[in-house]
């Protein structure tokens, strides 16, 4: 089977990071959660401190353009 996987790279207001990290904990992955959506990881970019990724998985490309509309 062919995955496809999503790399969104988020760039942030600077001193933003920490509250947004928290607030994707609490209310947006518990949402992507209960939609089915399979989140494979997320967190602080490494690259500078005000970049956040969030990667995502699906069964093919038509699972991800149906749950994008």
């Amino acid at each position: 089977m062919n995955h496809f996987i999503e790399i969104r790279s988020l760039s942030l207001k600077p001193g933003t990071r920490e509250e947004f990290h928290r607030r994707y904990i609490e209310a947006a992955l518990p949402l992507l959660k209960r939609w089915n959506f399979d989140v494979a990881a997320h967190g602080p970019s490494l690259h500078d401190e005000n970049s956040y990724y969030v990667i995502r998985r699906f069964e093919g490309l038509a699972q991800r353009q149906q749950e994008h509309n």
